[in-house]
């Protein structure tokens, strides 16, 4: 199966890859009682945890491209023509998850000013990130770091880009338009090398308040800049699992765990100890030492 489609004025989404996209989209995937449960049960308990520690757990999910530009999907908008998408259906079955759970499908919709998914790109862009995280902080009260978001001064830049999906068709780059940080104050201690699943990214900034940890997938690199001038520490980890070592050597204020829509239905696993993770990672992408070295030295550090 190829792994994209071709939808309406340019726009390239992506086909029935191993998430299902499009039955997702369409309505077609169920998600079943279980997996739904599983998923509440992992995120309500580091919410737990993280009370408990007197710090915050947020979780925010990003809707996938062909849910914010449903219009332009081939064949016309689909969107839960055959029922609802798997994360509507797990706030039918744990309404209360809103407390914790961040999701809106309507704020990154076309002509709303901004252009929040580029055509031949599955992944959102900086602009529609940042608004949508201003978004997602405000339904938790966090006024104060959308008052330092807002302080940010950035500028719109123009480049050629050739998006992932439009690499995949074979289409030229196109000319877009990008904001990003005019003069970031951030420094980034360490940066890994590894890509996408097992992604360190330390960073410290003069004029940020407290220390976040951010358990991520791909869709957090348009934010990389802007988070990292907010907090005065900040741990970008690409990581689908919760890390109770890492949350406890760490210390942070507040955990930002952010995927895309269509990693939803997939249950985070909590692990003890990083290097379940790490070996598994070593085991199955050949990494180096270099990362785990890294987070070693952090979880060393521990009072």
């Amino acid at each position: 199966m190829q792994k994209f489609v071709f939808g309406t004025d340019g726009y390239i989404f992506l086909d029935n890859d191993t998430n299902g996209v499009q039955d997702q989209t369409a309505g077609r995937s169920v998600l079943l009682e279980s997996n739904a449960g599983a998923i509440y049960q992992a995120h309500k308990a580091c919410a737990e945890r993280s009370a408990a520690q007197n710090r915050r757990y947020i979780h925010i999910v990003a809707p996938n491209k062909e849910t914010a530009y449903r219009e332009h999907l081939p064949g016309g908008n689909v969107y839960q023509t055959h029922g609802l998408t798997p994360l509507h259906q797990y706030r039918i079955l744990f309404p209360e998850s809103e407390n914790i759970t961040y999701f809106d499908d309507d704020i990154l919709r076309p002509g709303i000013g901004l252009t929040s998914y580029d055509k031949g790109e599955s992944h959102w862009t900086p602009q529609g990130a940042l608004l949508y995280l201003k978004f997602a902080l405000a339904h938790f009260q966090r006024m104060e770091d959308v008052r330092r978001l807002n302080t940010i001064r950035a500028e719109l830049i123009e480049l050629m880009e050739q998006g992932d999906l439009a690499g995949h068709a074979a289409m030229p780059p196109e000319r877009v338009s990008h904001i990003r940080v005019k003069e970031p104050r951030h420094t980034i201690e360490f940066e890994g090398d590894i890509i996408n699943e097992g992604y360190i990214r330390h960073c410290r900034s003069p004029i940020g308040v407290g220390k976040a940890l951010v358990l991520h997938d791909s869709f957090c690199h348009a934010l990389f800049p802007f988070i990292s001038e907010i907090y005065g520490e900040t741990l970008f980890m690409h990581c689908p699992n919760f890390l109770i070592d890492i949350e406890n050597s760490f210390e942070p204020d507040i955990i930002i765990k952010l995927q895309v829509e269509r990693f939803f239905p997939y249950a985070p696993q909590t692990l003890n100890d990083f290097k379940q993770w790490g070996d598994d990672l070593r085991e199955r992408k050949g990494t180096s030492d270099r990362t785990s070295q890294y987070i070693s030295g952090i979880i060393a550090r521990r009072p």
